[in-house]
């Protein structure tokens, strides 16, 4: 008999705190800033981040940010604090929203030929960039998500991260990371500016 205490699994998962920057400039105006604009952010944004820094209860074993700059500008407040470095990835940077990028949501909405571009329900309140034409469509973003879970999980399996992204993508990896369907995530309301889900 062996008398040997069983060693205990290894986690086989990261546990992410995955928050949206801080407000950013083109954000009040519902404009598809997306990962072609590197918008800074708002006055209101950079109030934001520093609040969140200073409230944020706990030292993470990693931050892992959009490379985006409302992004890294939200990351390094806390970063800041924790006097910590932070890791930057693509794969958490916004949709690309091809030649809509720029545009704003109501004048795109206004546009009945594009209607089937968005996935909208019927009072305007959660709108989904599914076929942007030249950009990345909501099964590409999928797909990102997914091996963001695989480097993710790989790299920081049993540890406790926080990955600062953008509200398409988290709403987008929440349902890859929990196996739901598209209709269920399309009606979540987005991540509030500067807060965070666990994923």
């Amino acid at each position: 008999m062996d008398d040997e205490a069983p060693k205990a699994r290894k986690p086989k998962k990261a546990f992410i705190w995955m928050m949206r920057h801080a407000q950013a400039v083109g954000n009040t105006k519902h404009m598809l800033n997306g990962s072609g604009i590197d918008a800074p952010l708002s006055t209101l944004g950079k109030s934001q981040a520093k609040r969140m820094a200073k409230e944020w209860p706990w030292k993470p074993d990693a931050i892992v940010t959009s490379p985006l700059t409302r992004a890294v500008a939200t990351a390094y407040a806390l970063a800041d604090r924790f006097e910590m470095k932070m890791e930057f990835s693509k794969l958490v940077m916004e949709q690309d929203y091809g030649k809509f990028t720029g545009k704003t949501l109501p004048e795109l909405l206004a546009d009945e030929k594009l209607l089937p571009c968005f996935q909208v329900d019927a009072h305007n309140r959660h709108i989904y960039t599914l076929t942007p034409p030249g950009g990345e469509s909501w099964e590409d973003l999928k797909k990102r998500a997914a091996l963001f879970f695989g480097w993710a999980d790989s790299k920081f399996a049993g540890k406790h991260i926080v990955v600062v992204s953008h509200s398409d993508f988290i709403n987008c990896a929440y349902g890859v990371r929990f196996g739901l369907d598209d209709e269920y995530v399309w009606q979540r309301e987005d991540v509030p500016n500067c807060k965070a889900v666990r994923l």
